[in-house]
């Protein structure tokens, strides 16, 4: 067997188990999403807060603007109820380490919901917000702050709107998402999942997925930024031409697009 034809067994074979991952992970999603909450909590915060630590093991979570800075939970178990805790500016919610055994029952569900006023229009943000889940999704909309750091391990990451400094976004098998909002600094990547970036104002972007396609739709003109775009399985399309990879531009400024796929395909427009 040839070199040619041994690299085409090997995409076949990532592309097969991409789909299954990808199938499996959006039955398991949908089938969580269907789930009727039977129990609730809320908790208003009421200390002056400008840091947010959310560790969830099994749960949603959407952190969105609001005038009440307020802590709401749903969920079918009272195993799953967040703890949340105030101290020195920071709040903190998590679940207790009792909820492992629940891992694996496809019964039960938790929506972690955050209304802070920490917004673009408001004049206030976070210092940090470092968020994670190992299943469900986790949705950040409208927030301002400095430093953001999410991992989502089974789950789907979508950033909307929003206005952060550096920016850092995993996710290990589930799609990430960014569209709209300003950012200086985006390093985003994804095991098993395609990436999506639109109409996003950044000044430097570093994409990395090892199994699915990206997409970027820019906001400003492809001329402005320096590019390093690669794929090992895949095409790289820029503005509708397909290019060879590697597919490197450079331009003087801080602009910069950096974006890898190890099986997956690159378009930017």
């Amino acid at each position: 067997m040839n070199k040619f034809r041994i690299t085409a067994v090997l995409a076949l074979t990532a592309c097969f188990f991409y789909g299954c991952n990808r199938n499996s992970t959006e039955r398991r999603l949908k089938e969580l999403q269907k789930i009727k909450t039977n129990l609730d909590f809320e908790h208003v915060v009421e200390s002056d807060i400008h840091s947010l630590d959310v560790k969830m093991k099994i749960g949603n979570i959407t952190v969105k603007k609001g005038e009440i800075f307020t802590v709401k939970a749903a969920f079918t178990d009272k195993q799953l109820k967040p703890e949340v805790t105030e101290s020195n500016g920071k709040l903190f919610i998590k679940q207790q380490d009792k909820v492992n055994k629940l891992m694996e029952d496809k019964n039960v569900r938790c929506d972690l919901e955050i209304i802070c006023p920490f917004g673009n229009s408001s004049g206030k943000n976070f210092s940090a917000m470092d968020l994670e889940s190992c299943i469900g999704n986790i949705s950040v909309d409208g927030i301002s702050s400095d430093n953001v750091t999410v991992l989502c391990e089974t789950g789907n990451l979508k950033v909307t709107d929003s206005s952060i400094n550096e920016a850092g976004l995993k996710v290990m098998l589930g799609n990430l998402s960014v569209e709209g909002g300003r950012y200086n600094n985006i390093n985003a990547s994804s095991g098993t999942g395609n990436l999506k970036y639109s109409n996003t104002d950044f000044n430097t972007l570093e994409s990395k997925v090892e199994l699915g396609n990206t997409r970027l739709i820019v906001l400003e003109p492809l001329s402005d930024y320096t590019m390093d775009l690669s794929v090992s399985q895949g095409r790289i399309t820029v503005q509708g031409e397909k290019q060879q990879s590697p597919y490197k531009t450079f331009v003087s400024g801080n602009k910069k697009i950096s974006a890898s796929c190890a099986t997956g395909n690159i378009t930017i427009n």
